[in-house]
């Protein structure tokens, strides 16, 4: 097997699910206590994140959050891989439709997806600390307040945070 198609194979599972929403939803049996507008992350947090995201995220999803054009990506995205997902770009991490994806899920559901799936080529190397202060910086960029504590490291204390995309 061709180390393209290896690629390919390793990399349509990920991708499928990264274009189609978020990869496992938890079922939410009752509504969350607080939102990421309760300022849920520190700034030191989205700090740390912030190098993590420089040097983990930052060549497939762009040091704006919104995402490469595949052809910035070179071997990233083989042809065939990319005209079946029918998109010209790696996922957007900020705005609306990143939002709109997470919107009325729960915190735990973007760090589970980012720790167990990210980076792409290196899947589950971040820790899950290393996830947590990541999506502190994802928190901090798209406008969302800051805190007096550290979002939890703690999979439990983040299912009590819920995504709500816009200003309740």
């Amino acid at each position: 097997m061709t180390r393209s198609a290896r690629l390919t194979l390793t990399a349509l599972p990920l991708l499928v699910a990264a274009s189609s929403g978020p990869m496992a939803q938890t079922q939410v049996t009752r509504p969350a206590s607080r939102s990421i507008w309760d300022g849920v992350y520190t700034d030191a947090q989205a700090r740390r994140g912030e190098e993590l995201y420089a040097k983990h995220c930052s060549r497939c999803h762009g040091a704006d959050l919104a995402g490469l054009p595949w052809e910035a990506l070179g071997q990233a995205m083989p042809e065939a891989l990319r005209s079946y997902l029918h998109f010209d770009r790696s996922p957007e991490l900020t705005g609306p439709t990143f939002y709109s994806n997470y919107d009325r899920l729960l915190l735990s559901d973007l760090v589970e997806r980012i720790r167990i799936s990210m980076p792409t080529d290196k899947p589950g190397i971040l820790s899950r600390k290393d996830t947590v202060d990541v999506v502190g910086y994802l928190l901090f960029f798209g406008g969302f307040p800051l805190g007096r504590t550290e979002l939890s490291e703690r999979l439990e204390d983040q299912r009590d945070i819920g995504i709500v995309a816009y200003r309740p």
